[in-house]
Formats: C-alpha cells, sequence, structure tokens
C-alpha cells in the first residue's frame, strides 16, 4: 500500500480515486512505464556480463605477458580493475529474468561468473603468494594454473555475451552489438596466448563499453541525516539515481566536500558534493548504486 512507503505524497486511498479518474489510460501508462524500466533493467544486465567480458580479456592478458618486463605492472592494474566487480547473477530480479532471458543464457551467464570469480581468486591469491616469496618465484609455481583459469574464462565469457546480446538484441542499440564484436575478437585472442588489452609499459587499453542513458532519478521525498565535514544536519533527499542524490533544505556546501548521507531506514552512503545551488545539493556517490538497488527498483 502506498500509504506505509516513507516520504509517499499520496495516501491509498488518494491513489484510488485518480488511478479510477483516469481509468484504463492510467493503467496503460503505468504498464508501458514498467516495461521501459524492465527493459532498461535487461540493458544493464548486458551491460555489466559485456563489461565483464571485457575485464576478463584485460586480466587475461596480463598473465598472457607473464614473460615481459612490465609483468609486475601488469598484474596490479589487472588486480585494481577487477578486485570490486560483482559477478553475480543472484543480484537480478528473478522475475525479469525468467521473463526476458532464456534458461540457457542464465545457466551461461553464471557458469561464466563463476569461472570469472576462480580466476579472480586465483590472481589475489598469486599476488599475496608474490608479496611473500617474490614475483618470478610465485610465477614459476603458479603461472600455468592462473593461465588455464582466465582462458577458461576467456572462454565461458564468449558463449555467455554472444547468447545474451543477440537473445536481447531487440532492446539494444546497435553499439551493443558492435562491442559484441570486438569483445569476441578480444577473447579470441587472449584465448591463444596474446594480450591485446595491454600497452607496452604494461598499462590496461580497454576500449570503453555503451552504457545506458545518463541514469534514470527517482524520487524519494523523505528525510535525512547529513553530515559535510564537521556539520550534521537533517536535509530533504529529493531524488536518486545510481550516480548520487538531489537534496534540498540543505545549507551552502563547497563543492568537491566529502558528504555522507543516512537515510531513516538505516542505509549510509558516501561521497561528495557535485554542485550546490542555493538550498538545493547534488551528491555524487563514491560507489555508484547497483541498477538492482530497491532505491532504484522494487
Amino acid at each position: 500500500m502506498l500509504s506505509e512507503r516513507p516520504g509517499t505524497l499520496f495516501d491509498a486511498s488518494t491513489f484510488e480515486r485518480i488511478e479510477a479518474g483516469f481509468g484504463d489510460d492510467f493503467n496503460e501508462g503505468l504498464e508501458s512505464r514498467q516495461l521501459a524500466a524492465e527493459a532498461l533493467l535487461i540493458r544493464a544486465l548486458v551491460h555489466e556480463v559485456q563489461t565483464a567480458a571485457l575485464l576478463t580479456a584485460g586480466a587475461a592478458s596480463a598473465i598472457n605477458a607473464a614473460e615481459m618486463p612490465f609483468v609486475g605492472r601488469a598484474f596490479s592494474e589487472a588486480k585494481s580493475a577487477i578486485v570490486d566487480f560483482p559477478a553475480r547473477i543472484d543480484d537480478w530480479p528473478q522475475r525479469i529474468l525468467d521473463e526476458e532471458i532464456s534458461r540457457d543464457s542464465f545457466e551461461n551467464i553464471a557458469v561464466f561468473y563463476a569461472a570469472f570469480n576462480n580466476a579472480k581468486s586465483r590472481l589475489l591469491a598469486f599476488e599475496r603468494e608474490a608479496d611473500k616469496i617474490g614475483l618470478g618465484r610465485a610465477m614459476t609455481l603458479h603461472i600455468g594454473p592462473l593461465s588455464t583459469a582466465w582462458r577458461l574464462a576467456s572462454r565461458h565469457a564468449t558463449i555467455a555475451i554472444e547468447e545474451l546480446t543477440t537473445e536481447t538484441a531487440h532492446i539494444l542499440p546497435d553499439a551493443y552489438h558492435a562491442n559484441l564484436r570486438l569483445l569476441v575478437n578480444l577473447l579470441g585472442q587472449v584465448d591463444k596466448g596474446h594480450w591485446p588489452c595491454l600497452k607496452s609499459d604494461g598499462t590496461f587499453h580497454l576500449p570503453r563499453l555503451p552504457e545506458r542513458r545518463r541514469a534514470p532519478r527517482r524520487s524519494m521525498l523523505q528525510t535525512a541525516d547529513v553530515r559535510v565535514g564537521g556539520t550534521e544536519f537533517t536535509a530533504f533527499v529529493q531524488d536518486v539515481s545510481a550516480g548520487g542524490f538531489g537534496l534540498t533544505r540543505m545549507p551552502s556546501v563547497s563543492v568537491g566536500a566529502a558528504m555522507f548521507v543516512t537515510l531513516h531506514s538505516g542505509r549510509s552512503f558516501s561521497g561528495r558534493v557535485a554542485w550546490c545551488e542555493g538550498s538545493s545539493v547534488g551528491m555524487r556517490f563514491d560507489r555508484q548504486l547497483m541498477p538492482t538497488d530497491p532505491l532504484l527498483f522494487g
């Protein structure tokens, strides 16, 4: 019931009267917006899986360059790129996956993510071992299994992105299909032992994949506790996107200042002041929300 949602402008009876007044047009509008939101969610899933494939090509490139003098830098760049990538299919709404994604595609993504996470664990363990016994000795002991793990991940990545991108072609911009061809080429090269995602000094050179258009904002309309610097106060969160909050009833704050927001639900967020205009402030999160976060989709 809407009356149970914090910060809503309407109670349940008001919403029912509005819905009755608009009739079928109102219901069709709700259905249309729901379908659009679900299409965006599927696009976000495709983007995530393609990004995981790109990171796989990058990490496998670093492993393949094990004999090069810049290998230490390559391993460090690989670890930095993959360490925080979630690679979890169970974070996505199961109902929409069941309706929009075939069982084969779902299983291919799950197998790819399992291979990715296994290879990531091996790379992180390798780095810890290298810190203890030296890079050269660690490579002698572990480079074979490490290479096998990342090449296996690259093969599963190819299967997953080909199936998923083809299956969801009707809701994807052309750029996603162009990047599918690029990714398949990169993954094929690393499977053959090449390192196409590295520059000559060992730094990553990864193409930029398409993302959804600027993240849509969703109304929140609730108060929150805010801290900027050493000052604490109560403000009003107007809306949220994957990248941040829009707040009002704020004092003047400096752009770039560290900012912490705690919702009355108990969730806390850290970020920076992106802009300030009078009593309105934009906050950019330190870490973007997942597209399945309840604040964005629920």
